[in-house]
């Protein structure tokens, strides 16, 4: 049935050794992707994870805190900052592996999936406290519309 030469049962991947840390251009298929860390966090997760243009993306905030007479520099640092933020989310641990050094892909991959995870819970617990804040938010309007109307 087969010539050995593919089995669809054993993954086809280059053989890499540890080299995380060393901005190699060859990254073990098991470290690429994206990061949900980086989504919530974003320079924050990048700062732990050695990425440090990352911290760029703390330029997204600045413009609500600068003064409206600059609207260009506003709009600028603001799309700086997103740009940067969507590049970390999508190449997040791609960028953690070659930014940082291992011990291992073992502790890589378990120090990614625990930022997931804790992303995640703070996704959850912000929908959640939304959903919540608007339905109180809701239920405040509607007392006190039918207290004007008598």
């Amino acid at each position: 049935m087969s010539d050995g030469r593919f089995s669809p049962a054993v993954p086809l991947q280059p053989v890499v050794d540890n080299n995380s840390g060393e901005r190699s251009e060859v990254i073990p298929l098991q470290a690429r992707g994206g990061s949900w860390g980086a989504f919530v966090f974003g320079g924050v997760w990048a700062l732990c994870n050695g990425v440090w243009f990352g911290a760029l993306s703390f330029l997204a905030l600045i413009p609500p805190f600068m003064p409206h007479r600059y609207p260009t520099l506003n709009i600028a640092l603001s799309l700086v900052g997103q740009g940067v933020w969507l590049y970390l989310i999508v190449r997040g641990r791609s960028l953690a592996w070659a930014h940082k050094r291992w011990a291992s892909f073992e502790e890589f991959d378990k120090v990614q999936r625990t930022w997931t995870k804790i992303a995640k819970v703070v996704l959850v617990v912000g929908l959640v406290l939304s959903v919540v804040g608007t339905v109180v938010f809701l239920m405040m309007m509607y007392k006190a519309l039918s207290r004007m109307n008598g």
